[in-house]
């Protein structure tokens, strides 16, 4: 029956293909419950690139006792932040971005007057550049977390993760787990670092690629393009667990 239908609307000039949507799937929030369903139970939970707030909301529906550190240079999401802070005890923003060793300002394109989830940094001499803003590493931060906060670490700042995490060499020592947005080619040749990069970096220091959140393609074609990955220290109990079933 398919192929008569096929042949039926060739003959008048239609092609029948199955719908791929680009987006793949989104399990953020599942994700999340699964991790606390393993019981792991953040006491610090650092959302760099925290744009409007919509991770650390949903993050902190599930680690209901953590302290939360939200970092996000664009000040037209600071009034967003600021009452996602007052609404929530133990919750603080960082109206700053977070970049590598000696780099005391980035410059920024994409930045839009209400904010944009697709802000990126470019170099200060970039013909794209619209804003600069004031930059400190991860350690100057949060260089005195304890392994026992068992912290969460989650970026979401368009290809500036290795950059950043650059500058996290003492904190990087003590989080638990990662997640992390990556691409999976250089999209429009951007010479960014691509998912096997990020994966490389984070095994030379000692965390596990455990799962995958969420997934996305291109429109026109779905080639896989974007997604967000999950880490766990490799002496987490996470990654103990190696029971089948």
């Amino acid at each position: 029956m398919k192929e008569l239908l096929q042949r039926a609307l060739t003959r008048a000039g239609f092609r029948l293909e199955r719908w791929r949507p680009a987006n793949r799937f989104s399990g953020l929030d599942e994700t999340l419950m699964m991790l606390s369903d393993r019981g792991y139970d953040p006491r610090l939970v650092i959302d760099a690139g925290a744009n409007m707030g919509q991770w650390t909301a949903a993050a902190s529906r599930v680690f209901t006792s953590a302290r939360f550190e939200m970092i996000e240079p664009q000040s037209a999401c600071h009034p967003a932040l600021r009452a996602v802070a007052a609404d929530r005890p133990n919750t603080r923003l960082h109206p700053v971005a977070v970049s590598k060793p000696g780099c005391a300002a980035v410059a920024m394109t994409g930045v839009a007057e209400h904010g944009n989830t697709g802000a990126w940094v470019v170099d200060h001499d970039d013909p794209r550049r619209e804003q600069s803003f004031p930059a400190v590493t991860f350690d100057d931060l949060f260089g005195d977390v304890s392994r026992d906060d068992r912290a969460l670490l989650k970026l979401d700042i368009e290809g500036h993760e290795l950059a950043a995490l650059s500058g996290a060499q003492r904190l990087l020592t003590s989080v638990e787990v990662i997640v992390t947005e990556v691409q999976f080619f250089e999209i429009g040749d951007n010479g960014l670092p691509c998912a096997g990069d990020v994966v490389s970096y984070l095994s030379d220091r000692g965390f596990n690629l455990y799962d995958v959140a969420t997934l996305s393609g291109r429109e026109r074609d779905t080639r896989l393009a974007l997604g967000d990955l999950v880490f766990a220290r490799k002496d987490s109990a996470l990654c103990l667990d190696t029971r089948w079933p």
